[in-house]
Formats: structure tokens, sequence, C-alpha cells
């Protein structure tokens, strides 16, 4: 397992959801799948979905008793080691269904801040991912001590239980916030003297939802070699390469880390300094796969642009995978989206 990772004991999970009012059908099962490719990212085997249509919220479980039953049967059939929800859990619910599960139980937020750990590579990248995790645990400190007690890598926190013993571990993770926000603050100002010294290219970043095909449409145009590989998140670090070297003026295009719905809080405010090539960009390839939900993920760009104060930027749409549907779609996509390019890198 990699080091970075906070929550290691888990090979075979479950997928659990709920299904609320406010969410059609169509939402939910595009967020199920969508869970299933985050575990499918941390190496994970799903072995099975189970979804409650409830009014509301339980405060204790999160889902109502009857559905905890068919959950803890299916965790004892299936010898289950995690329950994967999909949804935000508060650090009371994770405990009491961890006490009556006895397995691991991850949300939404913790699944994609572990992909998160794992893909990271450059000191940047772990610097960025230090910041998420410890912004996300220092909240929920109480809530999530079982998983303090076991060994985490990079955050570090000192061991121990009692009231004492958890001031200690906030006084640690604040104190490791504020060093982490400084490295990060150093590395940004190198970046925007890197920045300076391009000011005279036109800038170009590509932009959109995670597996989207970014890094193999910017190995295409620049020649370059980046990892490319079928996982959510592969691509955490921006890369800036030159488009070509005759061009004038010269054109710097950066591939960037995907968006997701739902991207934890914590994440876009750590890598706020990579992402701050999004917002200094002359023009954003907004790349799209043509073969998904084409609405969720222009809208989740526009919810990620917007928080990044970048949607005042020309945006270029790119639709791609379009060899992954049918003529009639692609006509269909051309006529409803005329500005657009259509390509299959």
């Amino acid at each position: 397992m990699d080091k970075n990772r906070l929550f290691k004991n888990w090979e075979r999970a479950l997928i659990v959801s709920l299904h609320l009012p406010n969410r059609s059908n169509s939402d939910v099962t595009s967020a199920i799948n969508e869970m299933l490719s985050l575990a499918n990212s941390l190496g994970g085997k799903v072995i099975g979905k189970i979804v409650q249509t409830r009014s509301h919220v339980d405060p204790t479980y999160f889902f109502g008793k009857g559905k905890i039953k068919e959950i803890m049967d299916a965790v004892k059939s299936k010898s289950i080691d995690a329950l994967l929800v999909d949804n935000q859990l508060g650090p009371k619910q994770i405990q009491n269904l961890e006490k009556i599960l006895e397995c691991e139980v991850l949300d939404r937020t913790q699944i994609i801040l572990e992909i998160f750990a794992k893909n990271a590579r450059t000191r940047e990248a772990k610097l960025q991912i230090y910041l998420a995790q410890s912004q996300y645990l220092l909240p929920r400190l109480v809530g999530l001590w079982k998983h303090l007690d076991r060994e985490r890598g990079g955050i570090g926190a000192s061991r121990g239980t009692g009231e004492k013993q958890i001031e200690k571990d906030r006084q640690f993770l604040r104190h490791r916030i504020t060093q982490l926000k400084g490295q990060i603050e150093r590395v940004e100002r190198e970046r925007n003297t890197q920045k300076k010294r391009r000011s005279n290219c036109l800038r170009v970043s590509l932009v959109g939802y995670t597996n989207a095909g970014k890094s193999t449409i910017m190995n295409a145009l620049t020649n370059s070699n980046l990892v490319v590989k079928d996982h959510l998140f592969a691509t955490l670090d921006s890369t800036t390469r030159l488009l070509e070297e005759d061009t004038r003026p010269k054109v710097l295009l950066s591939d960037t880390v995907g968006f997701i719905e739902n991207l934890p809080h914590e994440l876009i405010a750590a890598f706020r300094s990579t992402l701050s090539i999004i917002r200094d960009a002359d023009l954003l390839l907004q790349i799209i796969d043509a073969s998904k939900n084409i609405e969720k993920n222009l809208q989740t760009s526009e919810n990620v642009l917007k928080d990044l104060e970048a949607r005042t930027i020309p945006i270029l749409r790119v639709f791609n995978k379009i060899d992954m549907i049918s003529t009639e779609r692609l006509l269909l996509l051309e006529k409803m989206y005329p500005e657009a390019v259509f390509i299959s890198a």
C-alpha cells in the first residue's frame, strides 16, 4: 500500500448509497458508477452495491435500521473489509458504523483523498495532499480516533487516548497545517517567477472532468510522454509544454488535475497553487468525454471554475472519445454545440 494514504486495511469493498428526495435515479446511478471507478483507482475490488431510498438521513447510522441489517449481513457473508459510502458522513456516523459493522468505513471525501494521496508523485503534490489530509482530520479527531491509532504515513500525529491527547493532536495538526501552507507558498513563489519568464507566451490550459483524456491530448499536441492511465486522477501535477517551436506567439499548453462532482473543499483549497495555472490562462480547452454524462460534467466544471474565479476566461469545448458514441449521437452533439471541436485522441 502507498505510504501517503491514511486508511490502509481494505481490499474487498461494498458500495452503499442513500437515495434522498433531492437526488434523481440517474444521479444515484451515475454517482455509484463513479464510486466504482474511484475504488478501482485505489486497487480495491468492489464485491457488491446496496442502495436505500429514504426521505431523510438517520443521524446515528446514516442509513435506516433495516438497511443496516442488510449491510451487516452482506459484510459478513461476503467477507467485506471496507464499506464505501457514496455520501458525506459525519465523524460520529463513521464511528458508529465501524463499531457495528466491524470493518473500515470511508465516505466519498475520504476515498477521493486516498486517490490523491496514492497518485502524489512530486514534492508539491505531496505537500498539497498532506495539507488536505490535515485539514480534513482536524475537525474530526474524536470521530476518527480509531483511524489515528493506526499507522498513518504522511500525517504522523501522536498516539494515545483521552481528551488531553486529542488536544495535543489538534495542536500538532494546526502546527503542521501552518508549516505545510508555508512550504506551499514557497513553491507558489517559484511558480510565479516561472510565470513572469513566460509572460510573452500565450497560455492555454486543458481543463475538465477527470479521465476525459486531457493527458492524451497533451501528449498528442506537444509530443510529450505524460503518464496516461484509465483511472480517475492519474494526473495531479500541472505540466506545461511548448506547443510548437515555430508558433508565434509561442503557445504554452498546461495539463491540470481533473475535476469531479463534489470535489472536497479541502482538496480545492490545498491544490489552489497548482490550479492557479487555470486562473492565469489566456484560453481554456475544456475536454469533455462525449461518451459520458455530458451535462453533469459541464456543470461540475462550471462549479470548479467558479470556485477558482476563472469563469471569465475564454473557453473552447473539445469533445473527446467520439469513437465511443454512435453517428447519430455525434450529429446531435454537433448541433447542440456548434462552436465545439470533436475529436478522438
